[in-house]
C-alpha cells in the first residue's frame, strides 16, 4: 500500500505546500491558485529528479557488485532519506558478505596448499563415490594417464582394484574409519596403504593413500639378509663345533687326525672372520663411516698390485691374466679402495673360469672426464635374468658352485658400494658358456 501511494502523496504534499505559499501572493484567487501550483511543481520536480538519480545509481551499484566490481554505494551528502538508508544497509551487508567470501577463499587456498604439499595421495568423494577433491599426488600414485582430472569421476573409473573398493565400502557401511593394504598392479607394482574416514555429517569421505612399496621392499631385504647371514654362519660354525666335539671325545693319539681336524676348524673360523669383516665393510660404506681418501691415482700401479696378489691363485688354476692399457692414465679415487674393487672382480673371474681360460683387464678413456675399465673372462657365463641381481648381498647364481668356489657372497656388493662412492658406474654383461664382462666407469684426472 505504501509503495503504491508514495508518489501521489509526495505530489499532494508538495502542492499543499505550494498553495500555502500562493495564498500569501497578492492578487485575485485565480492568481494565488496558479502561483501555488507553480510553487508545488517547483518543489516536487527537483526532488523527484534527485530521487530517480539515487535509484538509478543504487541499481548500477548493485549490478556492478554482482559482476565483481566492488564499488562503494553512492550516498547523498545531505540528510539521508529512505533510499540512502537502504543503500547504507546494502553496503553493510555487502561488506559482511565480502568478508565471509575472503575468509572462505583464504581457507580454500590454505587447504589446496596443504593438499599439494602432502606426500600422500588424497581423494575426497561424495556418498555416490564421485571425486569432489584430489591432490596432484593421486595421478602419480594411482598411475593415472597424464593430465587426467579426477574431479567428477567415479572412484571406480580411477582404479578397479577390488581390495580398495572393499575398504571404501566397509567404511561407508559402518560409518567409521577403515584401514587396509593392497597391491596396485600396473606398469610398476605398488603396495599401498589406505585410510578412509568421513566428514562429520558423513556427506563426504576422505581417502588417504600411503605408498608402502619401499617399506615393504626394505622389510624383504631385512628378512632375506637375516636369513642369509644365519645360513652363511651356520655352515662353518657347525663344522667348527662338530670337529671340536670330535677332538674332545677322542684320545688324541693320532697326531695326523688331530692336525687335520684342527685345520678344518681353522679354515672355517677364517671363513666366519671373513664374513664378519665383509659385513662390517658394507655397513660402514652404507653409513659413510669409511671416508674415501680421494686423490689422483695412476691406474697402472693399482692393477699391477692386483696382479701380484692374484698371480699365484690364477697359476694354480691354470688361468692366464692379461692387462692392457696406457700406464699413464689417472683416475680420481682412493688407492686402497680401488685395489679392493679390482681384486674382487678379478678374483671372481678366476674362480668361474675353467683351466686354460683367460681373464683380461683393459682400460681406456671413453670421454673427456671418464675412464672405462673392463674385466673380461671366458668362463661359464651368467643368464641375462640374473644380471640385475648380481651385486646384491649374498646373491649367488649357482649357490652350490659358489660355495664350492669359496667367498662370502658379499664381494660384488662391496664393489658396487665403492664404485658408487667414487661417483662411478658398474655394469655387467654375459653370455652363457662364453664368459662375463664387468664394466666400470670412473672419474678421470689429467696425468699428475
Amino acid at each position: 500500500m505504501k509503495g503504491n501511494w508514495g508518489l501521489p502523496l509526495r505530489i499532494i504534499s508538495s502542492f499543499a505546500a505550494g498553495l500555502a505559499g500562493g495564498y500569501l501572493w497578492p492578487g485575485p484567487a485565480e492568481q494565488k491558485l496558479f502561483v501555488g501550483l507553480a510553487i508545488g511543481l517547483a518543489l516536487r520536480i527537483p526532488a523527484e529528479v534527485r530521487r530517480e538519480r539515487k535509484i538509478r545509481a543504487l541499481r548500477n551499484w548493485a549490478i556492478d557488485g554482482m559482476q565483481g566490481d566492488h564499488k562503494s554505494v553512492p550516498l547523498s551528502s545531505a540528510a539521508p532519506d529512505s533510499i540512502d538508508l537502504l543503500g547504507q544497509s546494502l553496503e553493510a551487508e555487502r561488506a559482511k558478505t565480502l568478508g565471509t567470501q575472503r575468509s572462505l577463499t583464504w581457507e580454500r587456498d590454505r587447504l589446496e596448499a596443504v593438499l599439494s604439499a602432502m606426500v600422500e595421495a588424497v581423494l575426497v568423494i561424495d556418498s555416490a563415490g564421485l571425486v569432489v577433491r584430489a591432490n596432484q599426488r593421486v595421478e602419480t600414485l594411482l598411475a593415472l594417464p597424464a593430465g587426467t582430472d579426477p574431479i567428477g569421476l567415479s572412484i571406480w573409473d580411477l582404479t578397479r582394484d577390488s581390495e580398495l573398493h572393499g575398504i571404501v565400502r566397509e567404511a561407508m557401511a559402518d560409518g567409521q574409519s577403515a584401514n587396509g593394504e593392497f597391491d596396485l598392479i600396473g606398469e610398476e607394482a605398488r603396495h599401498l596403504g589406505l585410510t578412509v574416514g568421513s566428514t562429520g555429517d558423513q556427506t563426504a569421505w576422505v581417502l588417504v593413500f600411503h605408498d608402502l612399496t619401499e617399506q615393504r621392499r626394505l622389510e624383504h631385504v631385512r628378512t632375506d639378509f637375516v636369513a642369509n647371514v644365519s645360513h652363511e654362519l651356520q655352515t662353518p660354525l657347525t663344522a667348527i663345533k662338530g670337529f671340536a666335539e670330535t677332538l674332545l671325545s677322542s684320545d688324541l693319539s693320532d697326531p695326523s687326525t688331530v692336525r687335520r681336524y684342527l685345520g678344518i676348524i681353522n679354515r672355517n673360523s677364517e671363513r666366519v672372520g671373513l664374513l664378519i669383516r665383509d659385513l662390517l665393510v658394507i655397513s660402514d660404506l652404507e653409513l659413510g663411516r669409511i671416508p674415501l681418501q680421494l686423490s689422483s691415482v695412476q691406474l697402472g700401479p693399482v692393477l699391477e698390485e692386483v696382479l701380484e696378489l692374484l698371480e699365484e691363485p690364477a697359476r694354480a688354476k691354470g688361468v692366464l691374466l692379461e692387462f692392457e692399457g696406457d700406464g699413464d692414465d689417472w683416475v680420481w679415487g682412493d688407492h686402497d679402495r680401488l685395489v679392493q674393487v679390482f681384486l674382487n672382480l678379478v678374483d671372481n673371474s678366476i674362480k668361474y673360469t675353467a683351466n686354460g681360460g683367460k681373464v683380461l683387464v683393459s682400460w681406456e678413456p671413453t670421454e673427456a672426464k671418464l675412464l672405462t675399465v673392463r674385466v673380461v673372462d671366458n668362463g661359464i657365463g651368467i643368464p641375462d635374468s640374473e644380471l640385475p641381481r648380481l651385486a646384491e648381498r649374498f646373491y649367488r647364481v649357482d649357490k652350490a658352485r659358489s660355495r664350492e668356489a669359496g667367498g662370502t657372497g658379499l664381494g660384488l656388493s662391496i664393489v658396487r658400494h665403492i664404485v658408487l662412492a667414487h661417483h662411478g658406474t658398474l655394469e655387467f654383461s654375459s653370455r652363457l658358456g662364453f664368459g662375463t664382462e664387468a664394466t666400470i666407469c670412473l672419474p678421470r684426472t689429467p696425468a699428475s
